[in-house]
């Protein structure tokens, strides 16, 4: 017997108070539903500005570095860059 019919067969056994109760109770839990998703739509949103936040925090704090860096604007060759980390680019 599908969930269906097993639901039809308890309803077809219900007097009519009995009915308005379940009938109260389902349009309940359909607005619960409607407003769970709702909350659900609200929580990822909340998520994706607070990722949002937290990289553009992050960036902002690359930026800081670079500006206070002592270094700044000294550059290296691809040769020195690659001698540096120990790559041959005659082999590549």
């Amino acid at each position: 017997m599908s969930n269906r019919e097993k639901c039809a067969a308890i309803i077809d056994g219900m007097n009519e108070p009995q009915l308005e109760s379940l009938l109260i109770m389902l349009e309940a839990s359909q607005k619960l539903s409607s407003q769970l998703e709702g909350i659900m739509i609200m929580l990822r949103a909340a998520k994706k500005m607070q990722e949002e936040a937290e990289d553009d925090a992050f960036c902002e704090q690359l930026l800081r570095e670079y500006e206070n860096d002592p270094d700044k604007g000294e550059s290296v060759t691809l040769e020195e860059m690659a001698a540096l980390c120990g790559v041959d680019l005659n082999e590549l």
